[in-house]
């Protein structure tokens, strides 16, 4: 009985300190800017709904964006880049968009491969000899991208000082040795499968670019893309400060409510996934507070720190999907290869031995068939609740990005599925009248 009642306490002193300090903050104005075209009234409307309601914590900013047919619809944006500061969020706001960087880096493999520079099922080590060490031999560019070549957890602890040093970072992907047999299980390699990808990429190119310095000059630049992997320090002052709810709801709520992050929290408590491995291995890369500091965010980090706007990502998704033509006249992707990123023969859902739930990855982009309201899609999500996506039976693209960093897992934020079922919900009803 003794027990239980200090449990008891223990519990009740913990809700009253989280809560007791809310009674006590200042209420913020809702503020809520954008446009959306004819027919997607009712996405401003949940925009506006997911602050007022609480969906979107007290002070949180975020945007949300569309495409539609090859023409923007929806361009949102709302709340605050830092409440502390009185910061509103603005239309040309930065924010952190997570693993919904991988995609980018996806993006530039697959346009070496486009250009015959670069082949899926080649061994990287047929481009990277160094690579060939410690078990890493017959691991081909496919198995690396789609999480599949063992090495979750590298040789030594990761931090924002060894991904400054791009050579030896390389030395430390190229000793290491995989967890499992590479290509006979799957598991998320959180923050280095675009490190060692952006390796093999610099190795593949003739300017011997990295993955960042890639994207700069051969997607960004040319077709204007507002999104950057290793901001420059000129570029801060546009950034929203990234944060996390810390609600001590917004933590339990996950948990008990979807399947997926209940897996990931069974793997931990378990040890039955490679999760905590990955973490401990992660070292100063998953502290999620320095990512508010401008020379970390100077660093590439193109699994997990890619910055920019949510119009951005929604736009190059809508270049890509249509094969838009750049200055140089060629498009970034064929729509073959456009389809065959997506075409059900080219992937399988594989139990991930890092989140615990069965995953679904072609060469680098995330697959997501069962999106609520989604027949299929291709893209990437990101920790937090940052989502980026092309839907081709729809020929819409979207992205969400908030600074406020949730604890769901991809494909399970309330605040994007809202958005998300709302939007499907006007293109439905837009077909429909054309019909």
């Amino acid at each position: 009985m003794g027990i239980l009642r200090t449990s008891c306490i223990i519990i009740v002193v913990a809700v009253l300190l989280q809560y007791i300090p809310l009674l006590f903050e200042t209420e913020l104005p809702v503020l809520i800017n954008g446009t959306v075209a004819p027919g997607f009234e009712d996405v401003a409307k949940v925009f506006r709904d997911n602050f007022e309601s609480g969906l979107e914590p007290l002070g949180s900013g975020s945007a949300f964006a569309a495409y539609y047919n090859g023409e923007k619809v929806i361009d949102l944006w709302g709340g605050y880049a830092d409440h502390e500061a009185l910061q509103p969020w603005k239309e040309d706001t930065l924010t952190a968009a997570m693993s919904c960087t991988k995609a980018l880096a996806a993006l530039c493999m697959a346009m070496l491969v486009e250009r015959g520079q670069l082949k899926y099922d080649d061994k990287v080590s047929h481009y990277w000899p160094e690579f060939a060490q410690n078990g890493k031999e017959n691991i081909t560019v496919r198995m690396l991208l789609n999480h599949e070549a063992g090495l979750p957890i590298v040789s030594r602890q990761l931090s924002t000082e060894l991904f400054s040093n791009y050579e030896e970072l390389g030395k430390v992907f190229a000793e290491s040795t995989p967890v499992w047999k590479p290509g006979t299980a799957r598991g998320y390699h959180m923050v280095v499968m675009a490190e060692i990808a952006s390796q093999l990429l610099s190795r593949v190119d003739s300017k011997n670019r990295t993955v960042g310095e890639y994207f700069r000059e051969e997607v960004a630049e040319p077709f204007d893309i507002d999104f950057y992997i290793g901001l420059p320090l000129e570029l801060n002052y546009r950034t929203a400060r990234f944060t996390h709810d810390d609600r001590l709801w917004s933590f339990i709520k996950p948990i008990l409510t979807t399947y997926r992050s209940s897996r990931v929290l069974w793997g931990i408590v378990s040890g039955t996934t490679f999760w905590t491995g990955v973490y401990n291995n992660c070292g100063t890369i998953c502290h999620f507070g320095s990512m508010n500091n401008p020379d970390v965010r100077a660093v590439e980090k193109p699994s997990s720190l890619g910055i920019g706007t949510a119009r951005a990502l929604a736009k190059l998704y809508d270049i890509i999907l249509y094969s838009v033509k750049g200055p140089d006249g060629k498009p970034l992707l064929s729509q073959e290869t456009v389809h065959s990123l997506y075409d059900a023969s080219n992937w399988e859902a594989k139990f991930d031995m890092v989140n615990g739930f069965p995953t679904k990855f072609n060469v680098g982009f995330g697959i997501y068939p069962n999106v609520k309201s989604i027949d299929i899609a291709f893209g990437h999500a990101g920790s937090g609740g940052q989502m980026s996506l092309a839907h081709p039976t729809l020929n819409l693209t979207h992205t969400y990005l908030t600074r406020n960093r949730g604890f769901f897992t991809a494909g399970d934020d309330p605040r994007w599925i809202a958005l998300t079922d709302s939007m499907i919900k006007c293109v439905k009803k837009i077909q429909a009248s054309k019909n």
